[in-house]
């Protein structure tokens, strides 16, 4: 079995595309009650459709209505491990409605809920975005937007754990709007520095695997969405071929 993912909400993904030979394409448009929550019944479907697949790999996870995909890949991790996750939002605000996931309450699920989580290290988020967050935990570390942009990172980096593997999980609106186009607003980064992170991870760490979220909802890009499709289909396979050349490095 093809151990990368396209998890396809939206027929964001195209099969005729180059890479897409390297994964199999899971077609979620047949789902209801999931476009940025999801209910009970949606939350056992979704269940049943990713236990058929691997944990590890490389996953595209559509836009990010659908980031908290992210939450169902590593709550399958039953060992300490430590979530990355690239975000330009803190998806820790609580859900509104009791026992709904939704795209913006997932990591403080994960956060909060999950056994085997050692660490939560949120990187490029902007400043304002983590002062919001509703929890103070040792397991959670914070990189801001800000900080990075000052260079101010060494003491943050010194109290990552690195004893156990790491999942990644990178949402496209981290990045400028040079290098992705989604349906959130959006932060500063260079996919440059992205990439830096990713080496430093894959150099010093066991990665368990890795998705990606962010692409733009045809429903809101409007007269820009095929703009924001090409320009997103581009930085999808510059990752995509980035993490693949890392990886097989350190293998």
């Amino acid at each position: 079995m093809n151990r990368n993912l396209l998890v396809d909400f939206t027929h964001i993904y195209q099969p005729t595309k180059p890479i897409q030979q390297d994964f199999a394409h899971l077609d979620m448009s047949d789902m209801h009650s999931v476009k940025m929550y999801l209910s009970d019944e949606s939350k056992r479907e979704l269940r049943k459709r990713l236990a058929r697949y691997p944990i590890s790999g490389i996953h595209f996870i559509d836009s990010g209505d659908y980031h908290y995909v992210t939450e169902f890949f590593v709550e399958r991790i039953h060992q300490p491990f430590s979530l990355i996750l690239f975000d330009h939002h803190n998806d820790m605000q609580p859900s509104s409605l009791a026992n709904i996931t939704t795209c913006g309450s997932w990591a403080l699920e994960v956060l909060l809920k999950n056994q085997f989580l050692v660490q939560l290290i949120l990187i490029g988020t902007s400043q304002h975005h983590i002062d919001e967050i509703p929890v103070h935990s040792s397991k959670l570390i914070t990189l801001s937007e800000e900080e990075i942009c000052d260079g101010k990172l060494s003491e943050k980096l010194k109290k990552i754990c690195h004893q156990v593997p790491f999942y990644i999980s990178i949402d496209k609106d981290v990045l400028s709007q040079r290098y992705a186009l989604t349906n959130w607003s959006q932060g500063h980064m260079r996919i440059t520095t992205l990439y830096h992170f990713l080496d430093l991870i894959f150099q010093k760490e066991k990665v368990i695997g890795v998705d990606i979220a962010g692409e733009m909802d045809e429903d809101d890009g409007g007269s820009d969405y095929f703009k924001a499709k090409a320009l997103n289909d581009r930085t999808n396979v510059a990752l995509y071929r980035y993490l693949k050349q890392i990886g097989t490095k350190k293998s």
